[in-house]
């Protein structure tokens, strides 16, 4: 029997190039990649799971756990192929839609004791006529007897009309499913969780209705087997397509409108370009996931400056490393108002330090201060504008690599 899944079906609604090279020829992708909000549904998909798993082992795990979690799934899967397809897409808002969205839907439906969690992530699998049809739900529910939830979440940034819900087939095909799995299931609610509006979607279909979804599902399978051209449908969802350097229709506008021609001109081109975008992306990759790691390292250094106030201790040994901890007063220079920096820069311009300081750049500043041969009154001065705090400063001493490390404050 052949298969086919609600993916492969949309696959070829959206492009049926695209089909034929993922499913039919199986031609390796050229430009492989994880879009972000591929990955940011990966991830709250995740944690989901492991909330209903752990619930179904009689654990409660608290948000902070979840959250917790999320974290980590986050920066170990986290990758150097993960690109951002939208302008202004940047990591850290991702992230804590993320946050944002596991924490909501926590808080919306504890204590999670409103059904019996029947399975997650379940692979369904049902005969239509003389094909197999398949997928994976998210969770399965049981209400009461013979009543039954399908739950899917969902972390798109549109929030889709409850009609537009009712005409979707993947949960209308997981019904019928489900039917075919559970002979006494009486009531099948769909439910959709937008979980980044907070929102929850359900309703249910009555057998006209799965009948009308498996007419239809039919007609397009036959419609797929017919094709003889699989011809390219351009639209917005091209940018997220990993088979964009072998479409023939992209080839022909980057071209210029002329009809694509293969020349080693061309191909140079193409290569070059291809090779700097994917270093490109590479590097974007890096400093994203370098945000992340410097995210970390002042929480981490926030919690250690924490347990030093309250346990009295400057200094941190282990068979590894070694970490001193020391108090030292910061300058800093808040901007300035008009009238301020008017007044500052005649002072200092009759002091003939106007040129030397007039960027007040900190650095200097600094070391104009903490020079004890300056003019006691000029310091004075200066501090009048200044902002004093007191911070840790963290002296890392690495055994393993036998030398220190340059001290570093936040």
């Amino acid at each position: 029997m052949k298969t086919f899944s609600n993916s492969r079906l949309s696959c070829y609604e959206n492009c049926p190039w695209q089909f034929k090279l993922k499913y039919i020829d199986e031609v390796e992708v050229p430009d492989p990649f994880e879009s972000i909000e591929i990955f940011l549904g990966q991830r709250t998909h995740e944690v989901l799971e492991k909330l209903y798993l752990d619930i179904q082992k009689g654990i409660s795990p608290t948000l902070e756990e979840l959250l917790r979690y999320y974290e980590e799934q986050w920066t170990s899967n986290y990758h150097a192929g993960v690109r951002f397809i939208k302008k202004n897409s940047r990591l850290e808002d991702f992230q804590q839609a993320g946050r944002e969205a596991i924490s909501n839907y926590f808080q919306r439906h504890q204590p999670f004791n409103h059904t019996k969690i029947l399975a997650t992530e379940l692979q369904i699998n049902f005969p239509l006529e003389n094909y197999l049809i398949t997928g994976f739900i998210d969770r399965l529910d049981q209400k009461s007897e013979g009543h039954y939830e399908i739950h899917d979440y969902k972390t798109s940034s549109r929030l889709p009309t409850r009609a537009a819900c009712m005409s979707e087939r993947q949960l209308a095909l997981y019904h019928v499913g489900i039917l075919d799995a559970y002979p006494d299931a009486l009531q099948v609610d769909l439910v959709w969780h937008y979980l980044r509006f907070d929102q929850e979607i359900r309703l249910s279909k009555s057998l006209k209705e799965l009948e009308e979804v498996k007419t239809k599902t039919l007609e397009l399978i036959h419609t797929i087997e017919k094709d003889q051209c699989f011809s390219p449908n351009e639209s917005a969802l091209c940018a997220w397509c990993e088979y964009t350097p072998l479409c023939p229709s992209r080839k022909y506008h980057r071209s210029g409108g002329v009809p694509y021609r293969k020349s080693k001109a061309i191909d140079k081109s193409s290569a070059l370009l291809q090779r700097y975008t994917r270093l490109h992306q590479s590097i974007q990759s890096q400093e994203n996931q370098l945000f992340l790691l410097r995210d970390q390292m002042k929480k981490l250094k926030q919690e250690i400056e924490a347990y030093s106030q309250s346990n009295e201790c400057q200094e941190f040994h282990n068979s590894e490393a070694s970490l001193l901890l020391k108090k030292r007063k910061r300058i800093s220079f808040p901007d300035l108002n008009e009238n301020d920096t008017n007044i500052l820069q005649e002072w200092l311009d009759k002091k003939q330090l106007w040129k030397e300081l007039s960027s007040l750049d900190l650095q200097k500043i600094r070391q104009y201060m903490q020079n004890g041969q300056r003019d006691p009154e000029i310091k004075k001065k200066l501090l009048e504008y200044a902002e004093i705090s007191e911070i840790f400063e963290f002296c890392y001493d690495d055994k393993n690599l036998k030398k220190s490390k340059k001290p570093d404050s936040n």
